[in-house]
């Protein structure tokens, strides 16, 4: 197919679209191979839009990494495929409100103020200043607290630890993943997974301790897990008044 390279490892997979979408230049949409699989890729800013916000329910198979969804990072909207997916997006939608998202902005500004505090004390003390790793520190910050829900208590080296090895997978993992990609029924048959169960177990514990500390101390954060579990309590809420009512 169009994406061998990708399948040995020798060309990042951007740049491989990339040269796709050059070739379809003045055409709306065009036909490729993802691995074994046809896929579809579209130009046209209108039909986009119809895709991906007017008729999205239409267009669940979206051929990206697959997964079972046997585990809790790989239940999500860029993994799953179908019903399960459609469904999830019409839930999750409203979390993603402009009022919603100005609330956790809040949040963002206060990991920006704990960077530049940390700038301005490297440069205090005459060091090197390493941007990479300052960028890093912001991003897993951001992640923690706005994402997971978590403050320093959580081990935040750790924590940044874990982010890392999820974001720079290694190359046998990195194998796996673009297995999925481009033959995900032989590699969900092998048993290949987009994350590896000791992350998945480590960030999936970590949230339902974040859950239960805030159920069990009354806590609220504005922050994107404080609206997934108002959105999990108002499900169990509706399903609780439906049980009464059969």
């Amino acid at each position: 197919g169009n994406t061998k390279d990708q399948f040995f490892m020798t060309r990042n997979i951007s740049e491989t679209y990339r040269e796709l979408y050059e070739a379809l230049n003045g055409h709306k949409y065009g036909g490729f191979f993802l691995g074994m699989n046809p896929a579809l890729m579209i130009r046209d800013p209108d039909l986009i839009n119809k895709v991906v916000v007017q008729d999205f329910a239409h267009f669940s198979e979206r051929g990206f990494i697959r997964s079972r969804g046997d585990d809790d990072l790989d239940s999500n909207l860029f993994t799953i495929d179908g019903e399960k997916w459609t469904y999830m997006k019409r839930k999750l939608m409203p979390l993603f409100s402009s009022a919603k998202l100005k609330m956790m902005f809040e949040i963002i500004c206060g990991c920006g103020e704990n960077t530049v505090k940390r700038i301005g004390d490297e440069v205090q003390s005459g060091g090197d200043l390493d941007s990479y790793a300052v960028v890093s520190v912001f991003a897993n910050d951001i992640i923690a607290n706005l994402s997971f829900g978590v403050d320093d208590c959580f081990d935040p080296q750790k924590f940044r630890c874990m982010v890392s090895k999820m974001m720079n997978p290694s190359r046998t993992q990195l194998f796996r993943v673009i297995f999925l990609i481009l033959m995900p029924k032989v590699a969900q048959k092998l048993g290949f997974k987009n994350i590896p169960k000791h992350i998945d177990d480590y960030f999936s514990g970590l949230v339902k301790k974040a859950m239960a500390f805030r159920e069990n101390n009354r806590v609220q954060r504005n922050d994107f897990l404080q609206l997934l579990i108002n959105l999990r309590n108002k499900e169990l809420a509706m399903l609780k008044r439906q049980g009464a009512d059969s």
